[in-house]
């Protein structure tokens, strides 16, 4: 398997803890949908770190120095993710669901990009 398929492996697997935090908080529990997005971004934050340092990237970059890259690129995902589901729900006046997949190909597209890059860069580099 390549690496762009094991990412896409390993975000469907976040995007999948992503989506039920949020359907949980939103659906269940009334959270706006636009703050619940927020501790959903954080439960599946480990597990996609985990996932592409370790099978995505089989990275050997020193951990403090990638968590603290994925952490920003994450940030600037959770910044993306957040505007994205707002003006969908917000201003279109959608369900959250279109909001949160339209979202997730942008963020998924970031990530991959900045992670390949910047993110888990060999130490050897």
């Amino acid at each position: 398997m390549t690496g762009l398929l094991r990412f896409i492996a390993g975000g469907g697997l976040a995007t999948l803890v992503h989506g039920a935090v949020l359907s949980v908080l939103a659906d269940l529990a009334r959270v706006d949908p636009v703050l619940a997005n927020v501790p959903a971004f954080i439960a599946a934050f480990a597990v996609s770190y985990t996932y592409h340092y370790h099978i995505s990237f089989r990275s050997d970059a020193p951990h403090g120095r990638a968590l603290l890259q994925y952490l920003l690129v994450a940030l600037a995902g959770l910044c993306t993710s957040t505007a994205v589901l707002a003006l969908a729900v917000r201003s279109a006046g959608l369900h959250y669901l279109p909001g949160f997949l339209i979202a997730s190909g942008i963020v998924a597209a970031q990530t991959y990009l900045l992670s390949k890059r910047w993110v888990f860069t060999s130490s050897r580099s």
